[in-house]
C-alpha cells in the first residue's frame, strides 16, 4: 500500500497540490486540512518500515545465503539505506525546529527530500 502512494499519489500531490502556483492561501490551508489524516498514517506506517527493516533477513549475494544474524542485518542497513529512509520519514516541522525557520524554504527542502520515499518503489 506504502509503495502504491509513493509511486501515484505523492508524485501527484507534490506536482499538482503543493508546488502549485497561483493558489490562494486559503485554498493551501483546505487541502492541508483534507490530506492530513493521510499522510499521517503514511507518516506513521514509514516509521514503523524504517524499523522494521532492522529485523528482516537479506541475502548475501557473494555467499548466496539467507542472513538472520540480527548484528549483520543491522550493519548492513545502516551502511546503506537508513540515512535516506530516515530523511524521508523526517516530517516537515522538524526541519523548522532543525533549521531555526518556518518560512517556505524549508518547506521546500523537505519537499524535495521527501522525494526520497520514491526510490522505495525500485525495490518492486
Amino acid at each position: 500500500i506504502l509503495l502504491l502512494y509513493t509511486g501515484t499519489i505523492f508524485p501527484y500531490k507534490l506536482a499538482f497540490i503543493e508546488f502549485y502556483i497561483g493558489g490562494t492561501e486559503e485554498m493551501e490551508k483546505e487541502s492541508q486540512r483534507a490530506w492530513a489524516p493521510i499522510e499521517q498514517t503514511v507518516d506513521i506506517l514509514f516509521w514503523i518500515d524504517l524499523f522494521l527493516i532492522f529485523i528482516f533477513s537479506y541475502k548475501d549475494e557473494k555467499l548466496e545465503v539467507e542472513v538472520c544474524d540480527l548484528k549483520k542485518i543491522f550493519c548492513r542497513y545502516v551502511k546503506g539505506f537508513f540515512f535516506v529512509n530516515f530523511l524521508a520519514c523526517v516530517p516537515p516541522s522538524w526541519f523548522s525546529v532543525f533549521f531555526g525557520s518556518s518560512d517556505g524554504n524549508q518547506s521546500s527542502l523537505n519537499k524535495g527530500l521527501r522525494l526520497s520515499r520514491l526510490h522505495r518503489t525500485s525495490r518492486l
